[in-house]
């Protein structure tokens, strides 16, 4: 099941369809036409072997995390996330 229902592809289609069936909605234009959008990250602690993991020491102490960067249009819907490697804020787009 994991395998062939939430595969990155299906979960993109997916959430694409709730985004487009959201942008539709009357009141969607209240809070925006849609065109703009937003993006943060917000730093979450980890445990276990995780790939992305890395130690930033402000922020996890002795133990390691990682970051979940997500993009919001201006209605309100979230269109994408992705989880990225903890850096110092400076860079704009932390991408490894």
């Amino acid at each position: 099941m994991a395998n062939n229902y939430f595969a990155d592809e299906n979960l993109k289609k997916a959430n694409n369809l709730l985004v487009n069936y959201h942008n539709k909605q009357w009141l969607s234009g209240y809070w925006g036409g849609g065109t703009l959008s937003s993006s943060d990250g917000q730093r979450f602690p980890t445990s276990g072997k995780i790939r992305n993991a890395k130690t930033l020491p402000k922020y996890f102490g002795y133990g390691q995390g990682v970051q979940i960067y997500t993009h919001t249009a201006d209605q309100f819907s979230q269109f994408g996330s992705q989880i990225i490697s903890v850096h110092e804020r400076g860079c704009n787009l932390c991408l490894e």
